[in-house]
């Protein structure tokens, strides 16, 4: 996963090794904390949710180049987040 931040005429690049957020771990990470928050993610299991972490991980292969996000602001400032 790349994150490229450019604000204020600066460009910031953060790497992010997408196996190490993308695991069992961050499944059962994401399932503790954000499905608790999430009301519509509230019947969803460690089963699925480990599901969901490993289709990120084949989703990459298909997608690499491809910006997931996308956002530019009205003062230029542009985020843009590749898997």
């Amino acid at each position: 996963m790349q994150i490229h931040v450019n604000a204020n005429g600066r460009n910031i690049y953060i790497p992010i090794p997408t196996h190490l957020v993308f695991n069992s771990l961050g499944a059962l990470l994401v399932q503790k904390f954000v499905v608790p928050q999430v009301d519509s993610l509230s019947e969803m299991t460690y089963a699925q949710t480990r599901t969901l972490m490993r289709g990120f991980c084949r989703a990459r292969r298909h997608l690499k180049g491809q910006p997931l996000v996308d956002v530019e602001s009205a003062n230029g400032e542009k985020v843009q987040i590749f898997l």
